[in-house]
This record gives structure tokens, sequence and C-alpha cells, in this order.
């Protein structure tokens, strides 16, 4: 089951909410693909709410640090929010903490999606 992502707005930044396993058979580019589409229309600061990723292996922390490497090369920023003990786990594991930067939004988010993917 692939991952769904859904674009939404919070105070002038773009939030894509994922839902789902962030996995090399359940991502397959889909969040790169999200976050560059967001930098080619104007949106550089970008936030990715984890917070209904219940899991993510190896290749879902690529997938992560690509899409983080695609904002910054194309003069955005990426970060973190709603990440659960497992995903921080895996993040910490990785040495990616440094990189992988967390931030809070105030929740809840607006539920009026601006774009769903």
């Amino acid at each position: 089951m692939a991952i769904e992502i859904e674009e939404r707005e919070h105070r002038g930044t773009a939030v894509l909410v994922v839902t789902g396993r962030i996995t090399s058979t359940e991502c397959r580019g889909d969040l790169k693909n999200a976050v560059r589409g967001l930098i080619e229309r104007g949106r550089k600061q970008i936030v990715l709410d984890l917070e209904a990723v219940p899991f993510l292996d190896s290749a879902g922390l690529g997938e992560l640090v690509s899409s983080y490497a695609g904002a910054k090369r194309l003069g955005g920023s990426l970060k973190l929010t709603g990440v659960n003990r497992r995903v921080l786990s895996a993040i910490e594991a990785s040495r990616l903490s440094h990189v992988l930067q967390l931030t809070d939004l105030p929740l809840p988010l607006p539920t009026q999606p601006a774009n769903t993917r």
C-alpha cells in the first residue's frame, strides 16, 4: 500500500501530511517528488508532518535525506514534525538528527487541505 501525502498550509509554510509506512516498497520516490513539486511552485519552506507514519526503514531514511537535499539544493528548507519515538530512534541511530531537523507546529493543523497528492 502506497503512502498518502496531503498538502496543507500553515502560516505561510507548506505542510505535507504523510500517512503510512515510508519504506522501499511503499514510497518509491513519492515524497521526494512531492517536495520537488512544492519547490518548483515557489514554496520554499516545507514541513513534513510524520504523525501518521508508524515506521520507516533504511530506504525511508534515504527518502527523507533525498527530500531534504533536494529542497536545500533548490533554495528551500525542509523540517520534520509529529515524529514518533520509533521514527525518531531510526533517525538518531543513523546519526541523521543533525540533518533532519525537528520543529513543532501548533496543533491542530487546518483540516482543509491545500492540495492532495
